[in-house]
């Protein structure tokens, strides 16, 4: 079984879904397909392209999601 793994993004960027334990963008950030995540954490703006389940969503700056959005705690 795959480790389920930390992501980052600190300035500008961009990545793919998948399933991750913390998310955090720090400037600039794109997830370009559906993401599953414990913690997702925006400083700055992000665009999700696809749909996120997440547990805890913390966003200070501005977020769009052009998907889907389930959650528990959002911020």
């Amino acid at each position: 079984m795959a480790e389920i793994r930390n992501i980052s993004i600190n300035g500008s960027g961009s990545t793919s879904g998948g399933s991750y334990r913390k998310m955090a963008i720090r400037g600039e950030g794109a997830v370009l397909d559906d993401v599953e995540c414990d913690q997702l954490m925006v400083f700055g703006s992000s665009e999700l392209k696809g749909s996120i389940k997440f547990n805890k969503f913390h966003v200070f700056g501005e977020t769009s999601v052009k998907e889907n959005l389930h959650g528990e705690g959002l911020r």
